[in-house]
């Protein structure tokens, strides 16, 4: 049992900004990203990380608490190209390239603190909030490129009392 290193770093960030060396990150297709085409800024996620067996594809939903309009603006963009959709990211271990997943319709938001879960029977993975932020589940389905809320399942249609909430 060892850990391989897949990725090196990108230059060190944060959540207030793009770090001391922002030189690796340029404003492409409407998001921030390094020169090596994964995302400018991990966020912390706690559970918004899954895998993607079918697909063999680590799945990422990078949520930032940081104002991305003024980091564009500082990078030479136009904050009315950003993308505005939920960052979804997937990352391949066996090419090492990060894909993000870009949808025009319907989406969830991207709290900090959701849960991104790979689930076999449903074709593709739910992103789960219940707080002040999001209170539901949404399917990403991958093969169509969209986000499909799914219902409450309660026979008192009760979300907030029926699903878990985020943990602390």
């Amino acid at each position: 049992m060892a850990w391989l290193l897949l990725y090196a770093p990108d230059n060190p960030r944060n959540y207030a900004d793009l770090g001391r060396d922002a030189s690796d990150v340029v404003f492409e297709g409407g998001v921030l990203v390094t020169h090596r085409g994964g995302p400018a800024i991990i966020a912390h996620t706690w559970s918004g990380v899954t895998y993607d067996p079918i697909r063999r594809q680590v799945l990422f939903m990078n949520t930032w608490p940081i104002k991305q309009d003024e980091l564009i603006r500082g990078r030479g963009g136009d904050p009315k190209q950003r993308y505005a959709g939920p960052p979804l990211w997937s990352f391949s271990p066996e090419s090492r390239t990060w894909s993000v997943h870009r949808v025009n319709a319907e989406a969830p938001r991207a709290p900090v603190g959701g849960m991104l879960e790979y689930v076999p029977e449903l074709g593709g993975a739910i992103w789960h909030m219940n707080n002040w932020q999001m209170r539901s589940t949404w399917l990403y389905e991958p093969d169509k490129t969209r986000w499909q809320k799914l219902a409450v399942a309660t026979k008192k249609n009760d979300f907030e009392q029926s699903a878990p909430s985020r943990s602390s």
